[in-house]
């Protein structure tokens, strides 16, 4: 029966253009890294090895819980074992995650391939501490422009990936976004007069509050249409959102590593429904703070380790590094 389900999604993988729908729930671990290995072995497009890799972490630590630590579990890197440490296994937060994510594609990488190069251009250390030269420290949003940081100007930095427009994201690509809130005076909660209190009240529409904001790291998989219907192709005005993969929510059973589909601040289906309140789709929906600001998104995708070039960002202008 695994061999079956494995066929089934390598199929899925390999042609379908729904093919970055959520892992099933029935696919094994062991099945899905074997699937990952066939795909990151061969294929020169990494962003198919990425897509593949969510799939084998879906099936293989999902729903773990979600926290303010790094890593659901001490990583190999490559030839190493556990070198890549976790502060408070499994729960870990979307910055950690979608790096977790690069470092098993490129242990997949490494297995199928042997190819170790990859851990000697981004060596241990940098994913362990948290220095102005670490990638660490950049696909944690501390380092970089202020208005692009993310996993994109980390790739861009280091020699091993792009910042990418979002209408050309693809599959495996890394999306870093944001929403905001305003939130009037007159409406708050006594539990949310004692939170906001600290916070300096500004004028907006006539009325005084605070604005909220928060923000996610994530992997991108799919577009969202209009009609609600999954798409990787973007079409100007039709597209109100896209799926994710990271770890986000609270503790386990129901946060941590999942699928959600983010929805854009302001927009309704091509049936005039408020999506937000769609109950119907083949994952959870983010509409947190009213939704995703859709200027926010900044995407970055990694290059296949063949194209790499490896440079220190403590060559890059100080202004680049620190924003």
């Amino acid at each position: 029966m695994n061999i079956i389900i494995g066929l089934v999604f390598w199929l899925m993988l390999s042609g379908s253009a729904l093919a970055q729908a959520p892992a099933p729930d029935t696919l094994k671990p062991a099945d899905a890294e074997m699937q990952a290995k066939a795909v990151c072995g061969k294929d020169m497009n990494f962003n198919k090895c990425v897509a593949a890799t969510v799939s084998y972490i879906y099936a293989d630590r999902r729903n773990l819980g979600y926290a303010d630590h790094a890593f659901t579990r001490a990583l190999d890197y490559g030839p190493a074992s556990k070198v890549i440490r976790s502060d408070k296994p499994p729960v870990t937060m979307c910055v950690a995650a979608i790096s977790e994510v690069v470092i098993e594609a490129l242990n997949i990488y490494y297995k199928s391939t042997g190819d170790a190069q990859p851990f000697d251009v981004i060596k241990v250390e940098s994913w362990n501490s948290s220095r102005p030269v670490d990638i660490r420290s950049y696909i944690w949003e501390n380092e970089g422009p202020s208005n692009k940081r993310g996993a994109g100007t980390a790739f861009a930095t280091f020699g091993i990936g792009e910042v990418v427009r979002f209408q050309d994201a693809q599959p495996g690509d890394f999306i870093s976004l944001d929403r905001s809130k305003f939130r009037p005076r007159v409406g708050w909660t006594k539990a949310e007069t004692e939170k906001f209190s600290k916070k300096k009240l500004v004028k907006f529409e006539g009325q005084d509050g605070v604005w909220q904001s928060s923000g996610h790291s994530t992997i991108f998989l799919e577009y969202l249409s209009k009609s609600l219907k999954p798409t990787l192709k973007y079409s100007q005005g039709d597209i109100v959102g896209f799926m994710y993969f990271s770890s986000q929510g609270g503790l386990a059973p129901n946060g941590g590593f999942g699928y959600r589909w983010a929805i854009f601040k302001d927009t309704r289906s091509s049936a005039g429904i408020d999506i937000c309140g769609v109950k119907t789709l083949n994952a959870r929906i983010d509409c947190a703070l009213d939704g995703i600001d859709r200027g926010s998104l900044r995407v970055g995708r990694l290059k296949h380790p063949k194209s790499w070039n490896a440079r220190s960002p403590i060559t890059c202008p100080r202004a680049f590094r620190r924003g």
